[in-house]
């Protein structure tokens, strides 16, 4: 017997709200920016379901939907608007694209944006040095990424019946996810560097939702310096998603960078494992951990405002003051 997913994850109200209209400007030096031009390679989608994290193939790219640019609705609404499969029934955890061919250990983020680092407007491009002045040079930077899948996890897991449509958007953001260097910089996400231009670029992440829900996005710098009210020193950012009745369910974290940022203690860059809102009104939030661990970091008692508060590590003991400065998106 099977469930459908007819054109199930067609139903995309992609958070265009999300994007804004311009790439964010920058610290001098160094800083973070927002794409206009993001894109994957995705050869298959499939759901994932437990037990033993498996997947079931929903679609596979044909000659000419192999990539998708994230930082553009109608990219991934042609990939998504594909999705026709009907699935077994059961309860699925997430969807998972696969972004590597046969043989590759790893592929390439196309990142395309501008950055204004120390008052001088910058343009990403495909040369060996990946910033340029130059707006005639301007192209797609193409950073390097280990691995050859990117998992999404619903914010709840969803059930297929029998005869039951199984309807979801994808919500995304591309805010703040490349991170722009007039010097040398690696180490965090993927990097293009060289001694006079970096460009970085964080994995992307998506918020799978029941298509009938509006969903809305709110923004929070994290600073580990208490003093700090207006997120100078912040070394991440928070990115809480809310439903239509106004309730966080789910997000992700971002590493954030300008020239007056602090290299934070907690490691960003990943999807929330948990949000849950409380009954004063503050969430309990998880930051997902890659390497086993149940969490990055463990914010008990997240304000909707900005707030100072202590996060929690892995080990259950280790705590760390932080300030948070909600953003005016």
């Amino acid at each position: 017997m099977f469930g459908n997913l007819l054109r199930g994850i067609a139903a995309l109200a992609l958070l265009s709200a999300f994007l804004p209209a311009a790439p964010a400007s920058a610290a001098p030096g160094e800083g973070s920016f927002t794409p206009t031009s993001y894109v994957v390679p995705v050869r298959q989608i499939a759901l994932i379901s437990e037990p033993g994290h498996i997947y079931t193939t929903l679609w596979s790219c044909g000659t000419s939907l192999c990539e998708v640019d994230f930082a553009d609705p109608a990219s991934i609404a042609a990939v998504f608007g594909e999705i026709t499969s009907g699935v077994s029934i059961g309860v699925y955890q997430g969807l998972a694209f696969q972004t590597c061919g046969e043989g590759e250990t790893g592929f390439e983020i196309a990142i395309g944006g501008s950055v204004t680092l120390g008052g001088t407007l910058y343009q990403t491009t495909g040369g060996a040095v990946p910033l340029t002045t130059d707006a005639t040079a301007a192209a797609a930077t193409r950073v390097p990424h280990a691995g050859c899948a990117m998992e999404f996890p619903f914010a709840t897991p969803q059930r297929v019946l029998p005869n039951l449509e199984l309807s979801l958007q994808a919500g995304f953001t591309m805010r703040n996810a490349g991170f722009a260097s007039t010097g040398d910089i690696g180490g965090w996400g993927g990097c293009l560097a060289s001694a006079t231009g970096s460009v970085c670029v964080a994995s992307t992440s998506l918020v799978m939702a029941p298509a009938t829900e509006t969903l809305h996005l709110e923004s929070y710098l994290i600073s580990e310096d208490v003093t700090d009210e207006t997120g100078a020193t912040a070394g991440g950012e928070l990115l809480l998603v809310t439903d239509t009745a106004d309730v966080p369910f789910a997000g992700f974290s971002r590493r954030f960078y300008s020239e007056t940022s602090v290299f934070p203690t907690v490691l960003y860059d990943t999807p929330f494992a948990e949000c849950l809102p409380a009954a004063d009104g503050t969430v309990s939030i998880k930051t997902s951990d890659i390497g086993g661990a149940t969490y990055r970091s463990w914010f008990p008692s997240f304000q909707r405002a900005n707030h100072t508060g202590t996060l929690t590590l892995p080990d259950m003991t280790t705590t760390i003051p932080y300030r948070a400065y909600r953003q005016t998106l």
